[in-house]
């Protein structure tokens, strides 16, 4: 699959009263008038590579970062950049911290693209390959739409922590205004001991420009072409009775623009920019290209070595998504009754007559699933700087920037409505006399017996639409500058406010088909029967739920091809939902770090002196989530609080001897508080040895950890359900031909469950003939968990 992309020429114009009139024209995205592309008049020189600019800008910034020692300011001078070191709180120890740091450059980041940063970053080893979240629209999880994060060393985008120049952000390219980006640097390995939670898989750092000058504008519009010719997909494709895609595919057009600007003021004390970026992306369906148009599933062969998972001999194209127009029933077995049970479907012919279920019967379509869905992204952000004392560099700096980004999707298949126990009237005017007798035996016709029901409607031609959109924003608040020559601060306050909006049109709902199935005829007039569970929920968006449903509705005669009338096919299938879900974090740190030169303190063997910080961070996060419709969620409302005290020290011990170019050893150690919980601590030993110019050695060892906050503060909840999912096979599975077989007192004593338990389950009937039975699910956080640990 190839993009191609069209991009715009974009122009720097210089300001001419904060600096000198200069123009600058990138070929391929943006370039600050303050670093003008060298003129066609400039000595022709011979072209450098890509591998070869990166390792010069490496070498710059690293002696950047060396002159500037023992001061280690990050911002030498009003304008200047300021250094933003990755892996350390020690600036003046650029590139010795003995973990491994890669650094993506803004004209790296524009020939991938900056309108999916995610794909841009997706070529890095340590990162995980994918679309982001944005693509699981086949999900019910709510907040996970729209989302693209980033996952190192794929151990969750939950373990890699994100940073917007050195300070804690969102795990989400949504946020980070492309127009500002200066680069990013990927830290990989666990990194807790210097910025604390989530730090487990590494850390990725956007590198943001700061003082920045003159007026940027590019663009980047994109699309995809494909030839789909892979014949072993092709063919699993037909075997499937899949549609196959075109032989060239050309589609998926999308596109953004960016522009920024920044003025220096009140004579380089002062710097006022901000940035404005609008992203738009079009559908592209998964079926599009023979590559993805369905998932592979391995079917081993007799060949196959045992427990082998690499024998593609019998691979095969899996069916995510499949109908059956004539529906599916499952009867209980009930003696009294003299019914048999069994598993049924409609006629073929539309009569109301009942047939054994034909898995045969089904309809197999391919995955209704996006490799991107139609979104739109509209970022802002303002920056400030203003220079308070010149002698000991004092700064203060704030930043607000806020992010929007919607999506919406339109799935062409509707996956089956089905529901469990239904306990249906034996005089239902639905049945047919054949199917009432099928369902309850010698009562057939008698409105006071009942007989438990499993069915599953397919809606004819349903469609499901989903919709998600959020807002973030993000304000920051700084002050930095020298105690001495030697020793610097930072202090910061960091603000967060993350909302997500999720809506659902059509969401099935085995309360509205469990009602819709209970009918009877009232004076003439065929009404639904009182519900068959009371709506009365401990949790009250539940109960509201409930009590909707039941309002509402409809008595469906699906036992025939014909359907059920228009008011009842509406009732079953037109379900809305919504969730919203917001968080609200608060983060206060301030940090002192410098060099111990002016003491004398440092190795006699080398010339840098020993570098250190000592850092104090206090965090607070909110967050609360509340659903509505098909999409109920009980209320949750959770607080989290942590305060930490962390240090670290660089030690050169040998510079510039015999084979020893230089020798660095470094560690840090972080102490974690937890109000009404035991804390933890983490630490990282780091070692670097450069031979010479060309050679270098790095080691660490680190320790991680991470909080989840969800799962580990909010409340406990009861998931109420009566539709048989959980096996269970120390309980009698239901039906007068059970495909499974329950498990003797002796084996289910082995999970703990006692003989008398076992007696006593013995006499359960809900159970449907593959052991799955209804239950009831606790879900819920636990204060008693420790922090996740990781070591690297």
């Amino acid at each position: 699959m190839n993009r191609i992309r069209l991009k715009t020429g974009a122009a720097a114009i210089a300001i001419a009263m904060a600096f000198p009139a200069t123009t600058a024209i990138a070929q391929s995205g943006a370039t600050s008038a303050a670093s003008p592309e060298p003129t066609a008049a400039a000595p022709s020189a011979k072209k450098k590579t890509a591998a070869e600019r990166r390792k010069e800008r490496r070498q710059q910034r690293a002696a950047a970062a060396r002159a500037t020692a023992p001061a280690a300011s990050q911002t030498a001078a009003a304008g200047d950049d300021d250094i933003v070191v990755t892996g350390t709180r020690i600036v003046s120890n650029y590139g010795k911290t003995g973990s491994p740091v890669q650094t993506i450059e803004r004209d790296e980041l524009q020939r991938r693209g900056l309108a999916q940063l995610e794909d841009a970053l997706n070529s890095l080893p340590a990162v995980q390959p994918n679309l982001g979240n944005q693509t699981r629209n086949t999900n019910n999880d709510a907040a996970s739409f729209g989302r693209s994060a980033i996952n190192l060393r794929n151990l969750g985008a939950g373990r890699t922590l994100v940073l917007v120049n050195g300070q804690r952000a969102k795990n989400d390219t949504n946020n980070i205004p492309a127009a500002m980006i200066e680069r990013v640097e990927v830290l990989t390995g666990g990194a807790s001991a210097v910025y604390g939670s989530d730090a487990v898989g590494g850390v990725i750092n956007y590198i943001l420009k700061r003082n920045f000058t003159g007026i940027t504008i590019d663009g980047e519009g994109s699309f995809f072409q494909h030839s789909n010719d892979n014949a072993e997909m092709r063919q699993y494709l037909s075997d499937q009775r899949y549609k196959l895609p075109p032989r060239n595919f050309i589609g998926g057009p999308q596109g953004y623009i960016n522009a920024a600007g920044g003025v220096n003021l009140f004579g380089g004390r002062a710097n006022l920019s901000g940035n404005l970026g609008y992203r738009a992306v079009s559908d592209l369906a998964s079926n599009k290209f023979d590559t993805t148009a369905c998932p592979l599933t391995d079917s081993q062969s007799d060949a196959a070595p045992p427990n082998s998972f690499n024998d593609h001999s019998q691979r095969f194209c899996s069916a995510q998504q499949s109908k059956n127009p004539f529906n599916k029933y499952g009867v209980q077995g009930n003696q009294e009754l003299g019914v048999d049970g069994g598993t049924y479907s409609n006629a073929y012919d539309g009569s109301k007559r009942f047939r054994q279920y034909n898995d045969d019967d089904k309809i197999l379509s391919q995955p209704d699933d996006y490799v991107y869905r139609r979104n739109q992204r509209l970022d802002w952000g303002l920056n400030g700087r203003f220079r308070v004392d010149e002698a000991s560099n004092t700064d203060i700096v704030a930043t607000f920037s806020n992010a929007r980004f919607s999506t919406t999707s339109l799935m062409h298949f509707m996956s089956d409505v089905g529901a469990g126990n239904i306990s249906i009237n034996c005089d239902n005017p639905f049945l047919s006399a054949g199917q009432a007798k099928i369902i309850c035996g010698t009562k057939a016709g008698d409105p006071n017996t009942f007989n438990n029901l499993e069915a599953q409607y397919s809606p004819p031609d349903a469609q499901q639409r989903f919709g998600y959109r959020f807002v973030e924003s993000r304000a920051t608040l700084q002050a930095r500058g020298k105690l001495t020559n030697d020793i610097r601060y930072e202090a910061n306050i960091i603000r967060f406010d993350h909302r997500d909006h999720s809506n659902f049109a059509t969401l099935p709902s085995d309360r509205r088909l469990r009602n819709a199935l209970r009918a009877r005829t009232i004076n003439g007039q065929v009404v639904c029967l009182p519900p068959q569970f009371d709506a009365a929920s401990p949790n009250a968006a539940q109960y509201e739920r409930n009590k909707q449903d039941d309002a509402a509705c409809q008595p469906a005669d699906i036992f025939s091809t014909a359907g059920p009338s228009s008011a009842a096919r509406e009732y079953l299938t037109q379900n809305p939902g919504v969730d919203n879900r917001r968080s609200l974090e608060t983060i206060v740190n301030g940090t002192v770090s410098g060099t111990l030169g002016a003491y004398g303190i440092h190795s006699p063997f080398a010339r840098d002196p020993i570098g250190f910080s000592v850092n104090v961070e206090s965090r607070r996060q909110e967050y609360s989530q509340v659903g509505a419709g098909s999409l109920y969620t009980p209320f949750l409302s959770t607080l989290f609080r942590e305060t930490d005290l962390s240090g670290e020290l660089a030690i050169p011990l040998v510079q510039d001897k015999p084979l020893i170019k230089y020798l660095q050893v470094s560690g840090a150690y972080r102490r974690m508080f937890f109000p009404g919980q035991k804390g933890g601590d983490t630490y990282r030993l780091g070692a670097s040895y450069r031979v010479d110019d060309t050679f270098s050695f790095r080691g660490s060892y680190s320790t991680s950890y991470r909080v989840d906050v969800f799962s580990t503060f909010s409340p406990p909840t009861i998931d109420f359900d009566v539709n048989p999912r959980l096996l269970d096979l120390c309980s009698p599975p239901g039906g007068q031909k059970p495909v499974v077989q329950r498990l003797t007192a002796a084996q289910c004593q082995r999970f703990g469950v006692t003989a008398q338990q076992y007696a006593a389950l013995s006499n359960r009937k809900d159970c449907n003939d593959e052991g799955k039975c209804p239950g009831n699910i606790l879900t819920g956080g636990n204060r008693n968990l420790r922090p996740e640990q990781g070591r690297s």
